[in-house]
């Protein structure tokens, strides 16, 4: 084949790869990519080692600017997108940035207090662990066994389901986590050299997106209440005993 055949099978391929897409998709792709690539331009590229790195940054950067998760995972999706589209390595499939988000989403949908989630430390043991995550009957039970609002420390117990309809579900992205996950018991959370995911940690990354240490169950909360969901059901996902979890309800933050 000569060298060009083989571009204008490139060009076709390339065509038909954005003819794939809904008109609407591909604007806020464009509009993703156009951001990414802005951010890129204007950064210090040589404070980073490699553009990997610098992805990360814009994430964690970005975050503050989101009025829901399913918003950054869209984001992500579309530099992916033209990564592909531009034969560049696709920055977004690391394994770095898919922990990040896959504990994001689940600390969003299930409104789980930092100190509920991950480990006081990289070596002490704490928070989730892998016993205490399970899919039962398409549904995953998260069982908090140190919870500030469980006094007789029996143990809490969420649900969460699948969101079918949604760019985003906790479902999906619990499994595909558990699939990259160091196969050793422990905390849920860990790092790929095996070390746990600690709180400083996670509260650092807030903090360089400019969030509160609430952010999340702020955004949960919110979230259900948008969907129709009634105060006994909200009360269960963030585990709070009384009508408290009126504060988190704050729906100008969407």
């Amino acid at each position: 084949m000569s060298r060009a055949s083989l571009g204008f099978g490139l060009v076709k391929l390339k065509e038909a790869l954005i003819n794939s897409l809904s008109e609407k998709t591909l604007s806020q792709y464009i509009s993703d990519w156009k951001t990414w690539d802005r951010f890129r331009s204007q950064s210090q590229f040589t404070e980073f080692t490699s553009e990997s790195e610098l992805f990360l940054y814009f994430l964690l950067k970005h975050m503050k600017y989101q009025n829901s998760v399913a918003t950054l995972k869209r984001r992500v999706a579309g530099i992916s997108f033209f990564l592909k589209l531009f034969g560049r390595m696709d920055f977004t499939k690391t394994h770095l940035v898919k922990q990040i988000l896959k504990e994001l989403y689940l600390y969003f949908f299930a409104a789980l207090r930092v100190s509920e989630v991950v480990a006081p430390s990289k070596i002490k043991t704490g928070g989730l662990q892998v016993e205490d995550l399970i899919i039962v009957e398409g549904k995953l039970k998260i069982v908090v066994n140190n919870s500030k609002t469980d006094k007789k420390a029996k143990g809490l117990i969420s649900w969460l389901g699948p969101l079918c309809n949604n760019t985003l579900c906790p479902i999906k992205a619990f499994r595909e986590f558990a699939a990259i996950r160091p196969k050793v018991t422990g905390p849920f959370f860990l790092h790929q050299d095996g070390k746990f995911v600690s709180r400083y940690q996670f509260a650092s990354m807030q903090k360089m997106c400019f969030l509160l240490k609430a952010s999340f169950r702020i955004r949960a909360a919110t979230q259900a209440a948008l969907l129709g969901f009634n105060e006994n059901t909200i009360k269960t996902i963030g585990c709070w005993e009384s009508a408290r979890y009126k504060l988190y309800v704050r729906p100008n933050m969407v």
